[in-house]
C-alpha cells in the first residue's frame, strides 16, 4: 500500500515539532532493574511503551477479569512486575497473565488497551505485549494446539521470529526497530477497531477481545508474512479499511522517528499519531484525514 499523507500541513509539523523537542530532551527508555524475583513469584515487564503502574493478575478461570482470590500486582517505573503466586494450588503453567490500566510511558497517555501472555515457564521473565495477546488468544480459542504452535503461527504471519516475540520492543529498537513498530501498530488498531465496533452495554475491554480473537482467527489462515495494515484490513470488520489506513500511517510516521532519533524520536512520532486516533475514537469518525484536520484547527 502506498505511504499515507497527511494533507494537512499543520499535522506534519506538530508530529517533526514533537520529534524535535523529544531529542532535545535528556534520556528516556527502560533502563534499570526490575522486581527481583523470588520463590514462587512471576517476574515480567509489560510492554506497548513500558506501562507504569498497571494491573497484572494471574487469570486462573480465564475470564478476563481480576477476581478475588487470584493474584495481583502493579508493574513499576519500568514496567516491571513480580507477582506472588504463593496462594495457587497446583501448576500455573499455561495461564496467562493479563495487565491492564496504567500509563503508557512512551506517550505519557493512560493506557487503555488489555495484554496478555500465557506462562511457559516460572523460572523465566515474561515479556507481555500485544504480540503475545495473540499468542493467548489462539492458545485461548483451540486455534492453536499448544503454546509453541501458537508462537510460531503468530511470527510466522507478522514477519517475525519466535525469538523476537518473547524480546523486549523497546529494548529491542536500536538493532530491530521492527518488532517495537509492530507492537504499537498492531495495539493501537486493535483499539481502533474495538471502538469501531463496539456493542451495546459492552466495556472497552470486551470489544477488544473480540478484535483480538478476530485477529487469532485471521493468523490461523494466514501462509505468509504480512505487515499490520494487511492484516487488519483482512478482518470482517466494521472499519477495517480505516484501520488498515490508520496501521500504515503508523508504522511510516513511527519508523521515521526511529530513524530520525531513535527510541526518543519514535515516542514523540507515536504520541503525536495517538492523538489523532484517540480523536478518531471519541467523535466515533474513523476518517484519519478529518481527525486530523480537526486538530490542526484547534
Amino acid at each position: 500500500m502506498s505511504h499515507i499523507k497527511f494533507k494537512k500541513k499543520k499535522l506534519s509539523m506538530l508530529v517533526l515539532a514533537a520529534i524535535a523537542a523529544s531529542l532535545a530532551a535528556c534520556g528516556g527508555g527502560g533502563g534499570g532493574s526490575g522486581p527481583l524475583a523470588a520463590a514462587n513469584t512471576l517476574t515480567g515487564v509489560a510492554v506497548d511503551g513500558y506501562i507504569q503502574g498497571a494491573t497484572v493478575f494471574l487469570d486462573i478461570n480465564r475470564n478476563g477479569l481480576a477476581d478475588a482470590g487470584e493474584p495481583s500486582t502493579t508493574t513499576d517505573l519500568n514496567g516491571r512486575y513480580a507477582l506472588d503466586y504463593s496462594s495457587v494450588t497446583g501448576s500455573v503453567t499455561g495461564l496467562p497473565v493479563v495487565v491492564t490500566g496504567g500509563v503508557d510511558s512512551d506517550t505519557g497517555f493512560a493506557f487503555a488497551g488489555k495484554l496478555s501472555a500465557p506462562i511457559e515457564s516460572v523460572s523465566q521473565a515474561q515479556v507481555v505485549t500485544p504480540m503475545t495477546t495473540l499468542v493467548d488468544a489462539m492458545v485461548s480459542q483451540g486455534l492453536a494446539a499448544d503454546v509453541p504452535t501458537a508462537k510460531q503461527k503468530v511470527a510466522n504471519a507478522l514477519g517475525l521470529t519466535v525469538d523476537q516475540l518473547a524480546t523486549d520492543p523497546v529494548a529491542a529498537i536500536a538493532n530491530n526497530p521492527g518488532i517495537y513498530t509492530t507492537a504499537v501498530t498492531l495495539q493501537r488498531s486493535i483499539q481502533m477497531l474495538a471502538s469501531a465496533n463496539a456493542r451495546t452495554g459492552e466495556s472497552s475491554h470486551e470489544s477488544q477481545e473480540r478484535v483480538v480473537r478476530s485477529l487469532a482467527t485471521a493468523i490461523r489462515s494466514q501462509t505468509s508474512a504480512v505487515d499490520v495494515s494487511q492484516l487488519v484490513a483482512s478482518l470482517p470488520l466494521q472499519s477495517s479499511a480505516a484501520a488498515q489506513e490508520l496501521a500504515s500511517a503508523l508504522n511510516n510516521s513511527v519508523r521515521t522517528g526511529v530513524n530520525s532519533g531513535g527510541h526518543e524520536g519514535a515516542k514523540a512520532a507515536l504520541k503525536a499519531m495517538d492523538e489523532v486516533r484517540t480523536r478518531m475514537e471519541s467523535d466515533r469518525d474513523y476518517s484519519l484525514s478529518r481527525a486530523a484536520t480537526k486538530i490542526d484547527s484547534e
